[in-house]
């Protein structure tokens, strides 16, 4: 997950660092890294929060439909 370890580089967190700030456990922030999980919107919001960072999330589905309709 290159954003989440953008984010954390840009802080100089590590995983546990961050887990501790966001609320999010070690092992999900863990699982989010390596590639194992990807995250929720919720989760990723609460990680981005807790560094000061905004997201942007794009449904491609919507997004998709909204293309056909043009």
């Amino acid at each position: 997950m290159n954003y989440l370890r953008r984010m954390m580089d840009s802080r100089n967190l590590n995983g546990a660092e961050v887990a501790r700030v966001s609320g999010v456990s070690t092992s999900q922030i863990s699982d989010i890294l390596l590639g194992r999980k990807s995250p929720t919107v919720r989760t990723l919001q609460k990680v981005a929060d807790s560094l000061g960072f905004s997201i942007v999330v794009v449904d491609k589905k919507k997004s998709e439909k909204r293309k056909v309709a043009q």
